[in-house]
């Protein structure tokens, strides 16, 4: 760009200085009886001529090379030139445009030069002559180049710093989805989980930590049903927010008569919420924030954005599958079971009770589902206050040290593997949900605002429950009520145990 600009300023200054003259005029030229172009010269013209019984004929005509200021506008003849031969040439000077086309003659015959003519050659410019329009010239380019410089300087300073459009999605740290084909090779570490139908290493791709979900297809069938699932919400629904956990790419595996469907995701340094929990305390300030991530990811994933992704039910939301960054961000994962609704269509032929049976919704429990979209949406806050009560349960704002151990859901009422049962009586007869110590409440507004909110998302009336997006605002409205002053800086200010007990190396 900066060259092209400097090549045509060169090239005009060029064309200025060469072409342009003060009070040039066209002139027509003769050689030798033939007529040649017009051309432009800066003193004026001259013609020479013969009148030979009334005919004339031409002898040249071309730029006068002497200053043609005295000589009049039209090329009137007053004196006869001697030459060799019998005939007196006739000369004339003039200046003006085109001035020696038309040739008169108005002297006598007596009036005869004694010196032969020499034709004068075409007058050499004189740089100086010019030098103030070369003058203006620059100072005229010169001017448009500064302009064109600040113009784009102040596009590109405008583009740098024009704050990008918010949209509805808030991506990670993590690059977008890479085609599978385009997979730099991943190199697997430790196992970080087992389920029945597939198994979570950690694996080295470049530069960077991965995490890789690896589903074994055997030689005769496909991947399984929760596999499909979850490549799906991935590749169509296109998945993009701080709080969901971000998909990288998926992964064909062949080894032999081995095949597995692999699918990339980010790696979470944390863990689960579960795990997480299992090992720290957290303060006030964390629990809002986790539960601000959480609530953020919820409603990310129930929305219906148009021309971006359909509304999204989860129906396995635990805390096994929130998982928590190093700075304490929570990101909701595992989309096996997830159902997405289009808006012209319903859920479609799915089974109702699926899902961690510990954290079922009471009409789950009992088979008594509507199907449709706003119930499974209503199922999944069910699932989602009773991860809330887990992070209040180990959250030092509400109960002095020692902490209480951690616990999951219902743990001290049916124990660590509750039978459908007796989580039915507990539940759906009973009514009854895990408890609240009365210390808990009544010291901290926001603490108690959390705490409503957790009892009307477990709600036993499924249209009495909060959504996402309230539970959301609510959780940032409360994290102002009644705070309390701290100078420790939110992503070191959980309490490890490990730490505590000397355990961690």
């Amino acid at each position: 760009m900066k060259w092209n600009l400097w090549l045509t300023c060169a090239g005009l200054l060029l064309v200025f200085h060469q072409g342009i003259e003060v009070g040039a005029v066209q002139c027509e030229i003769w050689e030798k009886d033939r007529q040649l172009p017009n051309k432009e010269c800066p003193t004026g013209c001259f013609a020479i001529w013969y009148n030979i019984s009334g005919v004339i004929r031409i002898e040249h005509k071309n730029c006068w090379g002497k200053n043609a200021g005295g000589y009049k506008d039209d090329c009137e003849g007053t004196m006869q030139i001697r030459d060799r031969n019998s005939y007196h040439a006739i000369f004339c000077a003039c200046h003006k445009e085109l001035c020696n086309a038309n040739l008169t003659w108005t002297g006598s015959s007596t009036n005869v030069s004694r010196y032969r003519t020499v034709i004068p050659p075409t007058p050499e410019r004189k740089g100086n002559n010019n030098d103030h329009i070369i003058f203006v010239v620059v100072a005229i380019v010169g001017t448009v180049m500064v302009s064109l410089v600040v113009f784009m300087v102040y596009i590109k300073k405008r583009a740098y710093f024009k704050p990008e459009p918010e949209s509805v999605s808030k991506g990670s740290e993590v690059e977008t989805l890479i085609p599978s084909e385009e997979l730099p090779p991943i190199d697997l570490k430790d196992v970080l989980s087992q389920g029945q139908f597939c198994v979570v290493r950690k694996g080295r791709m470049g530069y960077k930590d991965v995490a890789v979900k690896i589903f074994p297809i055997t030689q005769c069938s496909k991947p399984t049903p929760s596999a499909l699932t979850e490549e799906d919400m991935y590749m169509v629904c296109k998945l993009s927010h701080e709080n969901i956990l971000k998909f990288i790419g998926k992964h064909m595996y062949e080894e032999g008569n081995q095949q597995q469907l692999w699918l990339v995701t980010e790696y979470i340094e944390q863990g689960s919420l579960s795990d997480f929990l299992k090992r720290n305390t957290i303060s006030r300030e964390n629990l809002f924030h986790m539960a601000k991530g959480m609530a953020l990811g919820m409603a990310y994933l129930h929305a219906e954005i148009p021309r971006v992704k359909p509304s999204i039910a989860h129906r396995d939301i635990k805390s096994k599958n929130i998982l928590v960054k190093n700075n304490l961000t929570c990101c909701i994962s595992d989309f096996g079971l997830s159902l997405k609704f289009d808006s012209k269509d319903g859920p479609g032929d799915t089974h109702g009770q699926v899902g961690t049976r510990r954290y079922m919704a009471p009409e789950v429990l009992e088979g008594a589902i509507n199907f449709s979209r706003e119930a499974f949406l209503r199922i999944d806050m069910y699932a989602f206050a009773l991860c809330l009560w887990e992070l209040l349960t180990r959250c030092t704002a509400v109960q002095e040290e020692p902490v209480s151990d951690y616990k999951l859901p219902f743990e001290e009422e049916v124990g660590i593997h509750p039978s459908l049962e007796e989580l039915q009586d507990y539940v759906v007869n009973k009514k009854l949900r895990p408890h609240f110590p009365a210390e808990w409440k009544n010291t901290d507004q926001g603490i108690d605002g959390i705490i409503v909110t957790i009892e009307e998302c477990w709600d036993h009336d499924a249209d009495a429950r909060l959504t996402a997006d309230c539970v959301a605002e609510r959780v940032k409205q409360l994290y102002g009520a009644g705070k309390r002053q701290t100078n420790t800086p939110l992503a070191v200010s959980y309490k490890s145990l490990e730490h505590e007990n000397g355990l961690l190396a």
